[in-house]
C-alpha cells in the first residue's frame, strides 16, 4: 500500500495571491494621489507582473509617479509628446533625403524607434503635401479631362458614351458627376500607387526571392520621397519661374516664354534626381550592383507614370460603371 499522504489543515495551506492589490485599492479610495504613490511600488496595472524598471517589458506600461495628477507634469508630458514625435518625423524624412533606401533596411533590421513607423510616415508627409498640391491636375494624370477631349469614334469615347446610357445621361453629364468622386483625386490616386509600386519591385526583383512585405517597404518610402520631392518641385517651379521673369523684363523679352524654356530647362534635372534617389534606394535596400541598380531605377523610373495613368483611369471605369446618379 502506498504511503499515506499527511493531512494539511485548512488553516495551515497559504493563501492565494490576491489578483488585485490592496493596498493600491485602499490608497486610491483615499484620494488619487496617495493611490499613485502607492502604485508606484505595487505590480503593473496592465499586467501584474513586478516593478523593476520605468517601463514593463512585459506591456511598455510606464511606472506611476507621484506627481503625475499635477498640471506641471501633465504640461511637460504633452510637451514631450509633442516634441518627439516632430523632432523624429524631421529625423526621419533626412535620412529618408540623405540616406535613400536605409529607412527600409533599418525597419527590416529592427531598429525602428528612432524614426517614424512607414505608414504613418507616408500619411503624414501625404497630407502635408497636399494641403499645397491637391488642387494640382496634369493633363496626363487627369483622366476625365482627356475622356472628354476625346473623340466620338475612340474606343474609350464609346465605352464611356456606354456608361452614359447605362445611367440614362451624356458622356459629359456623366463626366460632370463623376469628376467629384474623392477616388479620382491626387491623394487617392498616390496611395493607390503604392501596392502597384510594390508589385514592378516585385516583378524586378523575381529572382532575388524578396518577401513582398519588403518590397512593400521600399515602395512606400519611394512614394514618400515623391511626394517630397513634389512640394521641392513647387517651390522649386516658382523660384524658377520668378527667376526667369525678372530675367526677362531685365532683357525686354517675352515673359511667358522665358518662363516655359525655363521650366523644360529644369524638368530633365528633376527626373535626373528621382531616377539616382530609386537609384541608390534599390542598392542599398536589395543590396545591388551598380549595373543591377541602375537598369531597374531606369525601369521604374519609366514605369511610375504609366502606372500612374493606369490607376486614375481604373478608378474612372469603376466609378463610371458602379455609381449611379
Amino acid at each position: 500500500m502506498p504511503p499515506a499522504l499527511p493531512l494539511v489543515d485548512a488553516t495551515d495551506a497559504p493563501a492565494p495571491p490576491d489578483a488585485s492589490p490592496a493596498p493600491v485599492a485602499d490608497a486610491a479610495a483615499e484620494s488619487p494621489a496617495a493611490g499613485i504613490a502607492a502604485a508606484a511600488e505595487a505590480p503593473w496595472v496592465e499586467c501584474g507582473a513586478p516593478v523593476a524598471m520605468p517601463f514593463c517589458g512585459a506591456c511598455g506600461e510606464a511606472r506611476a509617479e507621484p506627481g503625475a495628477l499635477r498640471l506641471g507634469h501633465l504640461a511637460a508630458e504633452l510637451w514631450e509628446h509633442v516634441t518627439a514625435l516632430d523632432f523624429r518625423l524631421l529625423r526621419t524624412v533626412v535620412e529618408l533625403l540623405r540616406r535613400p533606401g536605409s529607412l527600409t533596411v533599418a525597419y527590416v533590421q529592427g531598429r525602428r524607434a528612432r524614426y517614424t513607423r512607414p505608414l504613418a510616415l507616408f500619411v503624414l508627409v501625404s497630407a502635408g503635401t497636399f494641403l499645397l498640391a491637391d488642387r494640382w491636375k496634369g493633363s496626363l494624370g487627369d483622366p476625365v479631362r482627356n475622356v472628354a477631349a476625346a473623340k466620338p469614334t475612340s474606343q474609350i469615347a464609346r465605352r464611356f458614351d456606354g456608361y452614359a446610357a447605362r445611367h440614362g445621361e451624356t458622356r459629359a453629364q456623366l463626366l460632370a458627376r463623376v469628376g467629384r468622386s474623392p477616388l479620382l483625386t491626387s491623394r487617392t490616386a498616390n496611395t493607390m500607387l503604392v501596392p502597384v509600386v510594390a508589385v514592378i519591385l516585385s516583378v524586378l526583383m523575381a529572382r532575388r526571392r524578396r518577401l513582398l512585405a519588403e518590397h512593400a517597404l521600399l515602395a512606400i518610402h519611394l512614394q514618400t520621397f515623391l511626394l517630397v520631392a513634389t512640394v521641392g518641385v513647387i517651390f522649386g517651379g516658382f523660384a524658377v519661374v520668378a527667376a526667369a521673369a525678372r530675367v526677362a523684363g531685365w532683357l525686354g523679352r517675352n515673359r511667358a516664354a522665358w518662363m516655359d524654356d525655363a521650366l523644360d530647362l529644369a524638368a530633365p534635372f528633376v527626373v535626373a534626381g528621382i531616377v539616382a534617389h530609386v537609384y541608390a534606394a534599390m542598392r542599398r535596400a536589395y543590396a545591388l550592383p551598380r549595373w543591377g541598380a541602375a537598369w531597374r531605377a531606369v525601369a521604374l523610373v519609366v514605369a511610375l507614370p504609366f502606372a500612374l495613368v493606369g490607376v486614375r483611369y481604373a478608378a474612372l471605369h469603376l466609378v463610371a460603371y458602379f455609381d449611379a446618379p
